[in-house]
Parts: C-alpha cells; sequence; structure tokens
C-alpha cells in the first residue's frame, strides 16, 4: 500500500491523538486528514507521529458484493466518465 493511503497515529503532547493520514508535512506544521476534517498541527504539539499498515478504507468493504458487482465497480472507478447525478426529486 503506498505511503500516501496509511493510517497513521499522531500523538499530541496534552495526550490526545489523532488517527488520519499525514497530507502535508513541512518544517513547522502537520496536515492530517482525519475521517471527518483536515487537521493543521503545530509539530512543537506533536510527540510522536506512527504509521501504521492500515489503509484509510473500511475492512470488508467488499464482503457483500459478489464478484460481478467488484469487477463493475473496479472497472467504474478505473473509468475516466463519472454517471450523471439523479436528478433532483420535485416537492
Amino acid at each position: 500500500m503506498a505511503a500516501d493511503f496509511r493510517l497513521s497515529v499522531l500523538e499530541l503532547s496534552d495526550g490526545r491523538g489523532i488517527n488520519g493520514v499525514v497530507v502535508e508535512r513541512n518544517a513547522g506544521t502537520c496536515v492530517v486528514q482525519t475521517a471527518t476534517e483536515k487537521v493543521t498541527l503545530p509539530l512543537s504539539e506533536v510527540v510522536e507521529i506512527r504509521q501504521t499498515d492500515q489503509s484509510r478504507m473500511p475492512e470488508g468493504l467488499l464482503t457483500n458484493l459478489s464478484e460481478t458487482e467488484i469487477r463493475d465497480l473496479v472497472g467504474y472507478l478505473q473509468s475516466a466518465a463519472q454517471v450523471p447525478l439523479p436528478e433532483a426529486a420535485a416537492p
């Protein structure tokens, strides 16, 4: 799995922990994409960053799909076109 998609666990100096993908890091800050938001942290508050072997993708996501559904999903994700959005329902 590419490092860009690996989940990291950050331990902060105030005892908090943050789980997410480190999307940017420079001399002064670290930007983490969590499940719900992008968090910018001063590196001075980060005690440790541990990169895991886990992906942001939930485990077992394809479990309930048939082989045909998985093949169709992968084909769609690889295509350049997107299915048109449905029309808004009339009130």
